[in-house]
């Protein structure tokens, strides 16, 4: 009697595939030197030389979303939507998580519109979003079961939850944030403002597929980093 096959999803490389972990988050780390030829060694030169730029621990992992808003035109006698028929209308662009660390650094970034006084030093907001509040990038890197890196890359970013910095008794203050990446002046607006990559740990060109050794770079381009 021969027993029946039952699918499954998984198969004997779908732990190696799994992002595992909260992984970090890099403020303003430059990621242009990131190609279809870049290495897993050096994305991880890349890292260990960028301790300076990490946002610092965090509670609660962190959540990365590109998601669409979208539309149906409006047809007679459509019952179904048909391809063609859905537009796309704009996109939510954003990394959140939580952070626990009350650093200047981390104030300059988390608190929208925040400039330093000339004479007291002290943080203070304006009532107007200008040109240079906007960060050039954050970057959130996350290890796969492989031991390979997932890279995500917000460019243009704004805080636009705000400083919540919310002080326990006998706990940690905790500052919850979103980061909204937004299309730079001039950046090429066929394409949103963020990219992804994934790394091999064996050493082949950055940027496999989620489900294969072999590699392309998943990517949104902005022309700003």
């Amino acid at each position: 009697m021969t027993t029946g096959y039952t699918p499954v999803g998984y198969n004997t490389g779908s732990v190696q595939n799994m992002q595992l972990g909260a992984g970090a988050i890099y403020l303003g780390l430059d990621v242009s030197s990131l190609t279809t030829s870049s290495t897993y060694a050096e994305v991880q030169a890349l890292l260990r030389n960028a301790t300076a730029k990490k946002l610092g621990a965090t509670r609660g992992g962190a959540t990365f979303n590109a998601v669409p808003s979208t539309s149906v035109i409006d047809i007679d006698d459509m019952k179904f939507p048909i391809p063609g028929a859905t537009k796309l209308d704009s996109w939510d662009i954003s990394l959140s998580s939580t952070a626990l660390e009350v650093t200047e650094t981390n104030i300059e970034w988390l608190l929208p519109t925040a400039e330093r006084d000339a004479v007291t030093g002290a943080f203070r907001v304006r009532n107007t979003i200008l040109p240079q509040h906007y960060k050039d990038n954050v970057v959130w890197v996350g290890k796969k079961g492989d031991g390979g890196y997932v890279v995500i890359n917000l460019t243009t970013v704004l805080n636009v939850d705000g400083l919540a910095m919310t002080m326990a008794n006998q706990g940690e203050a905790t500052i919850p944030f979103t980061f909204n990446a937004h299309q730079a002046e001039g950046a090429d607006t066929d394409f949103g403002p963020f990219q992804i990559w994934l790394f091999n740990a064996n050493g082949v060109q950055g940027a496999s597929q989620f489900a294969a050794p072999a590699g392309e770079i998943i990517q949104q381009e902005n022309g700003k980093r």
